[in-house]
């Protein structure tokens, strides 16, 4: 199977590793996919990877973007490529898993779970909130992050404190959901002293 490419060294690294078999091929610009007509799909993990050009490409394509909900085409499939969930079995997806995407997955070792076309699927707007409030309680001097992210993982078990889960995924893929959220939900308003880090760079 050949799988065609673009993506950060990080993302790379996640996919690469995920399997053998498999011919990847890596692409700087997703301009380059049209290149490669014999692939079996393509992957695009850049920033704005929904508002790429895909017309034109028959097989499978997977972008990774977890606040844009626009699908270009039928063949077009969201997900979430934040870093922390490439990595796991499961994947939410939004579009057509159609029999060309299911072999490719299957080949990936990955299961979909497909949601509705909305912002951050499940998992990411979850872990966007509860980053989120972590940022809140930061900003009223409540704990350090440390402290916080250390009361997280012995009261509720989880892998990673929100601090932690922030810097891994990158706080400015947090800021974007928060804000596209924001727009139709006062809930998820961002906290300041996310939004400062985010706009400090």
């Amino acid at each position: 199977m050949k799988l065609i490419i673009c993506a950060d060294d990080v993302a790379f690294a996640a996919m690469f590793a995920s399997n053998t078999g498999i011919e990847w091929i890596r692409v700087s610009d997703p301009a380059n996919f049209a290149a490669e007509p014999t692939a079996d799909a393509y992957f695009n993990f850049l920033p704005g990877a929904a508002n790429f050009d895909y017309d034109g490409l028959l097989r499978p394509v997977f972008i990774n973007s977890v606040a844009n909900t626009h699908l270009a085409a039928d063949n077009v499939v969201r997900f979430n490529g934040w870093n922390g969930f490439i990595e796991k079995d499961i994947w939410e997806m939004a579009g057509i898993i159609n029999d060309s995407a299911a072999l490719v997955l299957k080949q990936l070792h990955k299961t979909a779970i497909v949601t509705q076309n909305t912002p951050g699927f499940i998992s990411a707007r979850t872990i966007a909130m509860i980053v989120n409030e972590a940022f809140f309680a930061l900003g009223d001097n409540i704990s350090s992050e440390a402290a916080i992210d250390t009361a997280m993982k012995l009261g509720t078990n989880y892998p990673l404190g929100p601090f932690e889960w922030a810097e891994k995924i990158g706080h400015n893929h947090l800021y974007d959901l928060l804000q596209t959220l924001a727009f139709t939900d006062p809930r998820y308003e961002c906290a300041p002293a996310l939004k400062q880090l985010v706009e400090k760079g």
